[in-house]
């Protein structure tokens, strides 16, 4: 029948992983799908994405990893992820047999960013310039609340609570 796609072992990669964010990820955020789609472009396809589903094994999945030497730990995790669920599904599709992103290891990964507080210079140039800048009562906000970016641009009047600030959602 029309409109009907065909989903079997003989589907590529590529493929398979825009059906799967469509089918399975609807319900997420632009942010999060955006995310999703990145990881399936620049490393999954780029490595496997022209694979039949059926064809993938467990070496080429470590492959898109180990390809990902030196990056963030929590962009590889991601992608290990993305990879285990695209495959999860593709068997409880009857797309193939086992799942090849079962058993994968993370390759060595970057040092992770060390944040700082301000020193006091900079809290005096940044004190400063808020009083003149158009976004300083905002940056000030920042400053003495510890809110994230995203975080303070979702906030509304009524996140506002006997006298507390309520956070419960970001903007990505």
């Amino acid at each position: 029948s029309a409109g009907v796609k065909i989903v079997d072992g003989n589907m590529m990669v590529k493929d398979w992983g825009k059906e799967w964010i469509e089918t399975y990820k609807s319900g997420i955020s632009k942010g999060s799908k955006a995310r999703l789609y990145s990881l399936l472009h620049h490393y999954i396809t780029d490595n496997i994405g022209y694979m039949k589903i059926r064809q993938v094994r467990p070496v080429h999945c470590q492959q898109v990893l180990n390809s990902m030497e030196g990056m963030a730990e929590d962009t590889i995790i991601k992608c290990r992820n993305l990879l285990y669920n695209l495959f999860e599904t593709a068997v409880e599709n009857s797309m193939c047999k086992r799942n090849p992103a079962k058993h994968l290891t993370i390759p060595q990964v970057s040092a992770k960013k060390e944040h700082r507080s301000l020193s006091d210079r900079e809290r005096l140039i940044l004190l400063e310039t808020a009083k003149t800048h158009p976004a300083g009562l905002w940056v000030l906000l920042l400053l003495y609340t510890g809110l994230r970016p995203g975080e303070s641009v979702a906030l509304t009047g009524g996140d506002i609570v006997g006298g507390f600030i309520r956070v419960n959602k970001a903007i990505s």
